[in-house]
């Protein structure tokens, strides 16, 4: 039973790859939108998800240890096999996962998608990486190799190669969860509950793992909230009473009826008076009396063709000397 779900959870994480890497999509939003993952265990999609994530993060180097093992690459038709040989190096490489079960899982996947006469290839593949693993990854810079070139070149531009180097190698480990605490509650007993470490924000972080396992999930003690997110709530300080406006981009389904944008000298300071917020649009720091879309013109009926036999008009007579003509 435990290899039945073992095997489940790859093969769902097979799908989720395929979709994130060859048809663009998001990770959460292939979560959300996959069946797969959704039929799982919580613990096991839980791995599910952590095998993908890993595989991602690690493309340059999971990518380049392929190499290292193939030799020719493989053709854009097998990209599920491709894609069953990088979740196997992910396990073999990162995760520490047993090289029996991630061979036997690999070849079973593999087979599945009918690439049966790949098999032996795969097996073969995924032994060497459980032999040699440690070697391959041994002469790679991890931080250079899985960031895309655009995307290192222009942190090297704008902050310098030391600093880009550690954005890229911070990128390489597990993002942090961090908890924002009710108002009075005590901070320092809560880290020690939840073993977090406080922040001198007053967040709470901790290594990342199942919310709702957590102390005090169930009575709302806490939330999720990124420390950056949290930083404007706490810098605005008490605002019981007052009146709050939310600069943010409006949704898609309203832009449409936005407003032109206001000139540099229409715009002024936010209303004083908050009870008559209501009757104006608050756009940014911007202000203006309540506005209302144009309603639409309706459609004209086009007029047809003048070459039409039906609707051939006489010309008109040239004007004579007895007719006045305008210089209109």
């Amino acid at each position: 039973m435990a290899e039945s779900a073992g095997l489940a959870a790859r093969a769902a994480a097979l799908d989720l790859l395929r979709a994130v890497v060859r048809e663009r999509r998001p990770l959460d939003a292939a979560l959300a939108q996959s069946k797969a993952p959704a039929a799982l265990a919580p613990r096991d999609r839980a791995w599910c998800r952590a095998l993908v994530a890993t595989t991602l993060r690690r493309l340059g180097q999971i990518d380049a240890a392929l190499a290292a093992c193939l030799d020719k690459p493989l053709k854009p038709g097998l990209a599920p096999v491709h894609d069953a040989l990088r979740l196997a190096a992910a396990q073999l490489l990162f995760l520490d996962t047993p090289a029996h079960a991630a061979v036997d899982t690999t070849v079973e996947l593999v087979r599945r998608h009918g690439q049966g006469r790949l098999a032996g290839l795969a097996n073969a593949v995924a032994r060497r990486l459980a032999r040699e693993g440690a070697d391959l990854l041994a002469g790679q810079d991890a931080a250079r190799v899985n960031t895309p070139d655009w995307l290192y070149e222009s942190w090297r531009d704008a902050f310098g190669d030391a600093t880009a180097h550690a954005i890229a190698a911070a990128h390489l480990g597990d993002p942090p969860l961090d908890l924002s605490l009710k108002p009075g509650a005590d901070a320092e007993d809560w880290a020690r509950r939840l073993d977090a470490t406080l922040l001198p924000t007053g967040t709470l972080r901790r290594a990342t793992t199942r919310v709702d396992e957590l102390d005090g999930y169930a009575a709302g003690a806490w939330w999720v909230q990124d420390v950056a997110a949290a930083l404007p709530a706490r810098l605005a300080g008490d605002v019981a009473g007052g009146a709050c406006w939310t600069c943010a981009p409006r949704p898609a389904a309203r832009r449409r009826s936005s407003p032109p944008p206001v000139r540099r000298s229409q715009r002024s300071t936010c209303p004083r008076d908050a009870s008559r917020a209501s009757a104006r649009t608050w756009r940014g720091w911007a202000w203006r009396p309540s506005w209302s879309p144009p309603t639409p013109r309706p459609l004209r009926r086009p007029r047809p063709p003048t070459w039409c036999c039906s609707t051939r008009r006489a010309p008109r007579p040239a004007p004579s000397a007895a007719t006045p003509t305008s210089r209109c």
